[in-house]
């Protein structure tokens, strides 16, 4: 499978062909708002950056992030299973956190972008996005079960604390946690990250061009300033980038790249599980 390089970068960021399934402007449940943007990830996933690390109420629930309530909020309930691996007595609870497609303080505060969109409170550059709304959000599967509570093992760093505990590579976890919960593992994701950011600073170059951001589908009004306008549907655009995302961390399959994975269970997935079996 080809590396990703700018040939997806432009299937992600623009619109040879149109498609309204999507096209975050065909399907927009409302219109830009004038409110002041989001740009800082809320307290979900970005705390298990680090692996290994234990967070008190962490262990079964992250829903009280902004993020995962959003999610919630639009019927999209955190993903849970219990998974059963050859070996170990019993089932093993998996739970998913919220992910950002796009990461806010990764990725949003570190691009072109921000000269745009300033920050949080201005009123310049105000389009009425926030990072932490649900277009921008996947659950995905991880190791916040296992943080060492009612006999289970506690995940440690890399999963050395369920290798200790089970024997077990924790490799086996995870890929039972990616086909239970369809949707890639999640700890660290730093090579991620920089294929976001890479992205959003292409689309920061069509605004220094003052290229249309906005979908030719997308109706116009007459009277409208062309320039409030393209400021307006940047929003827009940051979720079709999102939406598309979504479709490389969840419904493992051909879709998943090896350079947009959200943990290296996840690379190893694809490696084992992917493109093993179709070379084969």
């Amino acid at each position: 499978m080809p590396e990703l390089g700018e040939g997806v970068l432009a299937a992600l960021n623009h619109h040879p062909e149109h498609s309204e399934e999507t096209c975050a402007f065909c399907t927009a449940s409302q219109e830009p708002t004038e409110e002041n943007n989001v740009l800082t990830d809320s307290f979900d996933e970005d705390a298990n950056e680090l692996p290994g690390i234990t967070l008190e109420g962490m262990a079964f629930r992250n829903c009280a992030g902004r993020l995962g309530s959003a999610l919630v909020a639009a019927g999209l309930p955190q993903l849970e299973a219990e998974v059963r691996i050859d070996g170990i007595e019993g089932g093993l609870p998996v739970q998913s956190a919220a992910h950002h497609l796009i990461p806010g303080n990764a990725t949003l505060k570190k691009s072109d972008l921000m000269p745009y969109l300033h920050s949080e409170g201005m009123a310049v550059g105000n389009i009425g996005y926030d990072v932490n709304g649900q277009e921008n959000g996947a659950w995905l599967a991880g190791n916040y079960a296992l943080r060492g509570r009612n006999g289970l093992a506690s995940w440690g760093p890399e999963g050395t604390g369920f290798f200790a505990m089970y024997g077990k590579d924790p490799k086996e976890y995870a890929f039972a946690a990616i086909e239970a919960l369809r949707c890639q593992f999640h700890d660290a994701h730093k090579d991620y990250s920089q294929f976001v950011l890479r992205e959003l600073n292409l689309l920061a170059k069509k605004l220094e061009k003052g290229q249309s951001l906005w979908c030719p589908e997308a109706r116009q009004e007459p009277d409208e300033d062309p320039k409030k306008r393209q400021m307006k549907m940047l929003v827009l655009r940051l979720n079709t980038i999102s939406r598309r995302l979504q479709r490389f961390v969840t419904n493992p399959g051909p879709a998943w790249r090896e350079n947009l994975v959200t943990s290296r269970f996840s690379l190893a997935y694809i490696h084992e599980r992917i493109l093993q079996p179709r070379s084969s």
